[in-house]
């Protein structure tokens, strides 16, 4: 018989003949009665059967499927799939009568090169590539630096008053001072954290309003970013108001945050200057006297006093603090 495409069961009429001799003389369709049974191999016995017999006792046995493939947006990833599954085995037909049993086989032949290729082959190297994508994604995600634990990022404004040069201090007004808990940058579907970028670099994260720019780094280390044509200068402050004195960042935070306050820089003691974008450690939030950073708002906010030191006219402070 001609062979069955294993694809084309939907609506199949071609099928197998048999007929049934008794004493050498084949038996009608009115000799041979209802006591016949059919029945399929195992690989195919999911696919429901026709049969016919013919008034001069022609048998004809069709396999066929009631459940039509139709290719769509939908299916056509997973085709591959439905195709390696079907049997590219034979159809087996066995039919039983009360006489003997009989065996015939329909052939079964796979696709065309063509559909192969389009509808087997292509979404297989297209789901292979997506799942190779997913994987190598979901690493990334996995080893992207990450920002410490229980770590915050305080950051305030910071503008020039005065200069006491005989003493070395300068008078700051500090206010607006935020707090920024870092961790909260880790998290994977948080809008602009950039935790799903296809890199295995930490996306740069832009605080109050792109002045300060972060990224996390290999070791839970924090790189603040040095805009261009300014640099970043160490700030070490002191309390000036008894009423509201402090140590600590916490401390500073604590009034800051609510209040602007007075304080003083020492600009003749560590005022280095740093350069390029550098990798801050936490300081613990006991620490006592700790040394700030500030960012000029532009190269024109940084003047040199009598005593050629840089003053900071106004700026960014910021702090990494460890609870």
């Amino acid at each position: 018989p001609e062979a069955v495409r294993k694809t084309a069961f939907f609506g199949n009429g071609t099928g197998v003949s048999f007929y049934i001799t008794k004493d050498g003389v084949k038996m009608t369709k009115e000799e041979i009665g209802n006591d016949i049974s059919v029945s399929l191999d195992e690989h195919h016995e999911h696919l429901l059967i026709n049969t016919t017999v013919a008034p001069d006792g022609t048998i004809t046995v069709v396999p066929y499927s009631e459940e039509e493939r139709v290719m769509n947006i939908g299916n056509y990833l997973s085709n591959w799939w439905y195709y390696w599954r079907l049997s590219k085995k034979d159809v087996t037909v066995t039919l039983t009568h009360f006489v003997g049993e009989a065996e015939a086989t329909l052939p079964v032949r796979g696709e065309t090169g063509k559909y192969l290729a389009w509808y087997v082959w292509v979404p297989f190297v297209v789901e292979v590539f997506l799942v190779l994508f997913l994987a190598i994604w979901a690493i990334l995600i996995k080893i992207k630096p990450k920002y410490p634990q229980n770590t915050i990022l305080y950051v305030g404004d910071v503008r020039s008053k005065s200069s006491n040069t005989s003493e070395g201090l300068e008078l700051y007004d500090l206010s607006n001072m935020k707090a920024y808990r870092l961790s909260e940058f880790n998290r994977i579907f948080k809008k602009g954290n950039g935790r799903l970028c296809f890199s295995t670099r930490a996306k740069k994260i832009n605080l109050e309003h792109g002045r300060i720019t972060i990224r996390a780094e290999r070791g839970y280390a924090v790189t603040v970013e040095q805009p261009k044509d300014v640099s970043i200068y160490t700030f070490k402050i002191e309390s000036r108001d008894d009423n509201r004195p402090f140590s600590t960042a916490t401390q500073l935070y604590s009034y800051a945050s609510r209040w602007s306050i007075e304080v003083n820089r020492h600009s003749t003691v560590d005022s280095a200057v740093i350069s390029g974008n550098n990798k801050f450690g936490p300081v613990s939030s006991t620490e006592q006297n700790p040394k700030y950073y500030v960012i000029p708002n532009s190269t024109n906010a940084v003047k040199l006093n009598k005593d050629d030191v840089p003053v900071v006219v106004g700026g960014k402070m910021f702090i990494l603090v460890r609870n």
